[in-house]
Order: structure tokens, then C-alpha cells, then sequence
């Protein structure tokens, strides 16, 4: 079997029993919402650093007076560092979340369209692009692709098999 012929063969049967049309959306959808993030979401966010940043805020008060009373223990010092450290960390989680707020927001349309596009016109570019089908199918694969000849006189064909990460196992005959 040529190269060209197993190329093809592999691509077809990844577009014939993958590429429908519900994984697809399935796809785009999950893309959409892990880019999408909701202003309900940064607000519950926002909410909840601030109320640990308050509590860090009275631990740190209480520290100070702990430590002005009973004078320096390397215990008290050490917590105060770490609750000062974390809140730095709060107060820097706080300030990206104005942030992003801030920033415009997804044109998911937009982006739903072009990734519609890009997965459904992947075959082609594949073909075009054969080194970086290899490449993409390196990645997806787990092992080699198997071809076995099959059938006797002029009725030859192959058989190959091969098994994809999140995809199972696949066998097809051509």
C-alpha cells in the first residue's frame, strides 16, 4: 500500500467515524465555555477573595496584639509572615479579577463560527498539509496503525487498525 492510499484511508475513517456532526458542537461548545467567563462568576469570585481577605486582615490584627503583649515568638512572627504573604496573594487575585472584568468581552459568536469552520474543513487541510497530519495523528495515536492485506485475486484489500487516546480503539477495511 502506498503511502498516499494509507493516508487517505486513515483520514476518511477519522472523518467518517469522529468528525460528526455532534462531536463537533460538542467540541466548540466545551471551547466556548472554558474561554467564556461570566461577570456572575467574577463577582462570586471577587466576593469570596474579599471575605478571606478580610478574615486574613483581623488574623494579622489579632497576631499584632498577641505580639505586642507577650513580645516576639518565633511561632507568632512565622504565622504573621505566612498570613501577610497570603495576603499579598489575595489582594493580587483580587486586582486580575478587576482586570478581566474590565476587559471586552468574548465575541463567542465569533469564535463558535471559527471553530465550526476550522473542525469541519480539517480534512482538507490535512491533505494538503500531509506532514502536519502525520504530526497531529502522532499525537492523537497511541502506538502504530497496523495494515494487514486481506482477501484473495483481484478482491484485495487492507485492513487497518490503530488506537486513539480519548477516541477507543478503531478497525476498518478498505
Amino acid at each position: 500500500m502506498t503511502m498516499q492510499a494509507a493516508d487517505t484511508a486513515i483520514l476518511e475513517a477519522i472523518e467518517r467515524d469522529v468528525m460528526w456532526p455532534e462531536v463537533i458542537e460538542e467540541a466548540v461548545r466545551q471551547a466556548v465555555d472554558l474561554l467564556e467567563v461570566t461577570s456572575s462568576d467574577a463577582d462570586e469570585r471577587r466576593h469570596s477573595l474579599g471575605a478571606e481577605l478580610r478574615a486574613v486582615e483581623e488574623e494579622l490584627s489579632r497576631y499584632a496584639e498577641a505580639i505586642a503583649k507577650a513580645g516576639p515568638l518565633d511561632s507568632l512572627l512565622a504565622e504573621l509572615k505566612r498570613r501577610e504573604s497570603l495576603r499579598e496573594h489575595l489582594k493580587s487575585e483580587l486586582r486580575l479579577i478587576t482586570l478581566e472584568t474590565k476587559v471586552a468581552p468574548l465575541d463567542t459568536a465569533r469564535i463558535t463560527h471559527d471553530l465550526r469552520e476550522r473542525l469541519t474543513g480539517w480534512q482538507g487541510l490535512l491533505q494538503r498539509e500531509t506532514p502536519v497530519a502525520r504530526q497531529i495523528l502522532w499525537e492523537v495515536l497511541v502506538g502504530r496503525v497496523t495494515f494487514t492485506p486481506r482477501g484473495y485475486g483481484n478482491s484485495r484489500y487492507y485492513e487497518f487498525a490503530g488506537r486513539s487516546i480519548p477516541l477507543g480503539n478503531a478497525r476498518r477495511r478498505y
